[in-house]
């Protein structure tokens, strides 16, 4: 199978949901956080949502996704976030302007997806324990090892992994970031296989939380990784 990656498109939110949420509702403590939504209701639903979270930040998020060349099919996502001071690099992974009438469309659609001003599908009270917990050791560390370019999420899609998609994704992040000369911070909550996965290729833990989600139904410990690279 052959790969290639691209910039995001705002047309490819159905695509770039169906290989996210196929990837993230493998993990027991992602679906928990869901209410246990089904994967189909999670694509429905992120689909209507990701335009909108698309288009917010434009001056520090970049977005590229990896398409499978045989079908064109959308099957990695990778979204980095920049220090303050480097918002006007890697263009070609910016998401273009919107227009008022078009960021307009797309919040519209957002808020199907909210009650009251709350996402639908949403633990509120899982989120409560799991943010804090996890919000916290991610802000210490960013501020003392910073600046990094920072990997906020990646995905692949089931059918794909194990094939490459997701190195491919990490190693134009590092290019860049080699580029600006920043290190690459990343936090996984796929442990031990995420932790593993970053570690072979080359970068080093910083720390490890252990959280218990067993009130909410878990069964398994929830295990995230907090990990840098100097590239």
């Amino acid at each position: 199978m052959t790969y290639r990656i691209e910039p995001v498109a705002y047309t490819d939110a159905p695509g770039l949901s169906e290989a996210m949420m196929r990837a993230m509702n493998q993990n027991e403590h992602y679906n928990l956080l869901l209410n246990r939504a089904t994967t189909e209701q999670l694509i429905t639903d992120t689909t209507l949502r990701l335009t909108y979270r698309l288009s917010e930040n434009r001056n520090r998020l970049r977005h590229q996704k990896v398409i499978h060349t045989e079908t064109g099919q959308i099957v990695g996502y990778a979204h980095w976030e920049l220090p303050v001071s480097n918002k006007n690099v890697w263009l070609d992974a910016q998401m273009p302007a919107v227009t008022g009438a078009e960021q307009k469309s797309f919040k519209d659609e957002y808020d199907t997806t909210e009650l009251d001003g709350k996402h639908k599908l949403f633990n509120y009270d899982m989120g409560a324990y799991v943010g804090p917990g996890l919000g916290k050791p991610y802000n210490e560390l960013v501020k003392i090892g910073g600046p990094y370019l920072v990997l906020d999420y990646m995905a692949c899609h089931p059918a794909h992994q194990r094939k490459g998609v997701a190195s491919m994704l990490l190693e134009r992040g590092e290019s860049e970031a080699r580029k600006l000369g920043l290190k690459i911070f990343v936090m996984t909550a796929t442990d031990p296989a995420g932790r593993a996965f970053y570690e072979r290729r080359g970068l080093r833990n910083l720390r490890t939380v252990v959280l218990n989600d067993s009130r909410w139904g878990g069964t398994t410990p929830h295990v995230t990784s907090f990990l840098e690279k100097e590239v």
